[in-house]
């Protein structure tokens, strides 16, 4: 495998042609398009920019709020494992099926406006209702403000005021005055003043002196009672209505397939919106620039080609930054989201890390879990969700990366004899037993750390070479020769020396003393013997780097402990409730283990090839290609025949 080198484009299309050329391009998928740049702009007096005007993104939010409202007034239960709908790319853009959709948005919209704003009304009539209440038992009508001798005013003033020296107090200074308590609550009294207009100001100064305020009901001639029955029963009215609109938007249910479909088209519309509305253009042309991979330069030059534009194709010059894309295989390709999540290493980098990455990636996982069933229930349920679900992009990777580690576990599992842990010898009480065919690691743990600690040395000695190489690439030999071969030499005088064999303690030496001459040759003064002492003492570096590889036995230990704990507890009753007991225990408790296996094989796998592995050579800083494609979320586009 290898990275991927890129193409330069810059193509020329007939304005009447854009978004037809975005649209095969899309269907290609091959190529990254650019906004551009404002130098570009600048250096032309003919190029410009034009915002494009379909308002896709603002239909895209009609429907998006639309399908969301059928959702909640018409629930449907979605089968776990139902997969998209398959759609043309003709049958996604059909106009007449789009048109359909969005009118169908647009009556949506409506009723859920009817809805909210009759919703709104009751509501308000609620607060009406609510504001009334204490007034109820007053006989006036709510306008009413007195006749053409006596002035009438409704108020509150606080619980805190004792009512019957107040209706003394304004009988003695106001006796032509009517002062009445209509109820109280816990914050006010509901009062109502009714005066001969000569002493009107006067009680009304008196009233306001202990803290009261009026309260104004005017647009009514009814009474409270009568005004809050009426209140009441439009309330009613407006609850139906809300509930009738709701009724209606239910009723498009049946279109929620094709809603969102819509949103799929119209998402795609809307992309092409924005790269149009920052791309170069003229009058007639709109100027695209991008990224192609090379292997992808002959369609892509025969599309531009057929459809009229003008275009070229040529190596990065430098000071450009071209996007960085992996070629990989089919088992590849699922370890990819791994080395996503590190980071994507730099455009002309020598070393795709993936072949090798996935390769140790798929072994290490395996002897985590290490359990022949666990590796056939993550094979077959990762093919399932597959051949189901259909998803696509990260999910698809990572689903199809379990799948793959399913049989790596599953081989692990039957070199060292886990079947559900030792099911087998627990059910039958120790008569049979399911042989390992290599070795047992709880029965010989030592084998499993040194098994453990070899794989993290091949590893290692592997990520050296890599660097090694890439050095060597770089037109850096002498870098590859002192400060990896050196090593090297050192490694295998340790293996001789401790396979007993003499010359192993010279090699040792002889690297040793290359690494002190040669480790600070680029450094200055002292420097040069300092760095080379630096370079012995990151021997202490490699034997840490080396324990790390232990996690491999750890986790795998644990595993096995945990399960074969499961398989103890699940047999400890006979009869019926050890039936039911084993049941219960078996299943989430292997559910348990397996989950949290999981969860440990994916961290700490992943954990030894970034600081282990990719540590040694990964050259990062690049950016992902991220070609034109129909992303779509509620539909799969299927090519036509």
């Amino acid at each position: 495998m290898a990275l991927v080198l890129m193409k330069r484009l810059t193509a020329v299309l007939p304005a009447e042609e854009r978004r037809n050329v975005l649209r095969r391009l899309s269907r290609l998928g091959c190529v990254e398009l650019e906004r551009a740049s404002p130098e570009l702009l600048a250096s032309s007096v003919v190029l410009r920019k034009t915002e494009e005007e379909s308002d896709a993104a603002d239909i895209k939010a009609k429907l998006v709020t639309a399908l969301e409202e059928i959702k909640r007034q018409a629930p449907q239960k979605t089968p776990f494992f139902a997969a998209r709908p398959t759609v043309t790319e003709q049958q996604l853009f059909d106009e007449a099926a789009l048109d359909k959709a969005v009118k169908a948005a647009e009556q949506i919209e409506k009723l859920i406006a009817e809805a909210e704003n009759a919703l709104a009304q009751a509501a308000n009539n609620e607060a009406k209702i609510a504001a009334l209440n204490p007034w109820k038992p007053m006989e006036q009508p709510l306008d009413y403000e007195g006749s053409e001798n006596t002035a009438f005013v409704m108020g509150v003033i606080p619980s805190a005021v004792e009512i019957d020296p107040l209706i003394a107090e304004l009988t003695e200074q106001t006796p032509a005055a009517h002062f009445e308590l209509i109820a109280s609550d816990n914050e006010q009294h509901y009062v109502t003043l009714l005066a001969h207009k000569q002493q009107y100001q006067t009680a009304l100064s008196l009233l306001r002196s202990k803290g009261f305020a009026a309260a104004s009901f005017k647009g009514s001639a009814n009474t409270p009672e009568e005004e809050t029955e009426l209140l009441t029963a439009e309330r009613k009215q407006l609850l139906q209505k809300a509930e009738e609109a709701r009724a209606k938007i239910a009723e498009y249910s049946p279109m929620r397939q094709d809603i969102a479909a819509a949103i799929d088209a119209y998402t795609q519309k809307a992309l092409q919106d924005s790269l149009l509305s920052s791309a170069a253009r003229t009058e007639k042309t709109v100027l695209l620039t991008g990224w192609v991979p090379q292997d992808a330069e002959k369609p892509v030059a025969e599309l531009l080609e057929q459809l009229g534009c003008g275009y070229e194709l040529r190596d990065p010059e430098e000071g450009e930054e071209p996007p960085t894309a992996y070629r990989n295989n089919k088992f590849t390709d699922p370890f990819l989201a791994v080395t996503d999540m590190y980071g994507t290493a730099a455009y002309g980098s020598v070393i795709d890390p993936n072949p090798l990455m996935s390769f140790f990636y798929f072994v290490f996982f395996g002897f985590i879990m290490a359990d022949a069933m666990y590796g056939l229930l993550m094979f077959f349920g990762c093919w399932f969700y597959l051949k189901k679900k259909r998803p696509a992009g990260t999910m698809q990777r990572m689903i199809k990366l379990f799948m793959y580690c399913g049989v790596s576990t599953f081989v692990a599992g039957v070199l060292t004899g886990g079947w559900f842990a030792d099911l087998a010898t627990a059910v039958s009480g120790g008569k049979f037993v399911i042989p390992a065919l290599w070795f047992e690691p709880l029965a010989d743990p030592m084998k499993m750390l040194i098994f453990s600690l070899g794989l993290g040395a091949v590893q290692i000695v592997i990520g050296m070479g890599l660097s090694a190489w890439r050095s060597i690439k770089q037109g850096q030999l002498m870098d590859a020769v002192l400060d990896v071969g050196s090593w090297y030499i050192v490694f295998i005088g340790i293996g001789l020396f401790a396979l007993g064999v003499p010359v192993g303690g010279y090699l040792m030496g002889l690297g040793l003393l290359l690494l002190l001459l040669t480790g600070g040759r680029k450094n200055k003064g002292l420097g040069k013997i300092t760095g080379g002492l630096g370079k012995i003492y990151n021997i202490t570096g490699f034997l840490s780097d080396l324990l790390s590889y232990s996690r491999i036995m750890a986790l795998g230990l644990s595993g096995a402990v945990v399960g074969q704990v499961v398989n103890k507890i699940a047999t400890m009753a006979t009869g019926i409730p050890g039936v039911i007991l084993f049941i219960a225990v078996f299943i989430f408790g292997h559910i348990f283990n397996l989950a949290i296996g999981l969860l440990g094989a994916y961290v700490h796998t992943s954990r030894l090839q970034y600081i282990e592995f990719f540590g040694r050579f990964f050259e990062g800083g690049g950016r992902q290609f991220k070609p034109l494609e129909n992303n779509t979320k509620y539909v799969e586009i299927i090519k036509e025949d």
